[in-house]
């Protein structure tokens, strides 16, 4: 070989390299869905209506199966008054199980209470539904803009 040849490369190498950027892929895909995951908890959380702070103490995060218990009020109350208790409790319990994810395991992120339906049409508060599919708004923004970086 010349001192300006280039080294000849072959199809082992090109596997090998592919390989390793799929890995790569995979990581950052799984970081991206934690970190959408994490996201859509927090608004989940953030828009819930209180009072005893017991729906916003139910978006729970299951790796690799969804979550079907529910919990108590991480810090019960009455009209609202824990709600920023509850929340950061819920929050940090959702970064503690995301942080357990490993790639191609999947996120749920669910509440199992009966009126968490109602909650979000709006029929058994007087503020305002729709946070679920606020959640899933910012969602699908998240993992579009993260499309471009993967």
């Amino acid at each position: 070989m010349g001192r300006n040849a280039t080294p000849k490369r072959t199809l082992f190498d090109l596997a090998s390299n592919l390989r390793k950027r799929a890995k790569g892929v995979d990581r950052k895909a799984s970081e991206v869905s934690k970190a959408v995951a994490l996201e859509v908890v927090k608004v989940l959380v953030m828009s819930t209506p209180v009072d005893t702070s017991r729906a916003l103490s139910n978006w729970q995060v299951g790796v690799g199966k969804p979550v079907n218990t529910p919990l108590k009020p991480y810090v019960p109350g009455e009209q609202g008054s824990t709600r920023s208790q509850s929340a950061m409790a819920a929050i940090a319990k959702a970064e503690l199980f995301l942080s357990s994810k490993k790639p191609g395991e999947p996120i749920f992120i669910s509440n199992v209470l009966d009126y968490i339906d109602d909650l979000n049409n709006g029929t058994i508060s007087r503020q305002p539904g729709g946070f679920v599919e606020k959640a899933l708004i910012i969602a699908e923004n998240r993992v579009n803009a993260a499309k471009v970086r993967i």
